[in-house]
């Protein structure tokens, strides 16, 4: 299971745009093949700061989705809603 954890600094005049053009975005990936789980979070300490947290079953499925149409549309328009460039991490889960 690859996750990914991506976080942005949205700038505070763009809040609202942000969350409504985010929703599109959730929405779609939620019903990509391979995805477990994506959704948006706020920051309890900090209202600007929003973060993707995505569960995707394979990197296969991660390409699949940062290829998809809906990706490379709006990812790019929420990028310009924000401060500086998003903090993405991925992370492989540990097995046990």
């Amino acid at each position: 299971m690859v996750r990914i954890i991506a976080k942005l600094t949205v700038k505070p005049d763009m809040v609202d745009e942000f969350k409504a053009t985010a929703q599109e975005l959730v929405k779609r990936s939620q019903a990509e093949v391979g995805n477990a789980s994506y959704s948006l979070n706020v920051s309890k300490e900090n209202k600007y700061v929003f973060v993707f947290v995505e569960f995707w079953k394979d990197q296969g499925a991660v390409a699949t989705h940062m290829a998809s149409p809906h990706f490379t549309r709006i990812f790019p328009k929420l990028q310009s809603m924000a401060v500086g460039e998003p903090i993405i991490e991925m992370l492989n889960e540990v097995e046990f």
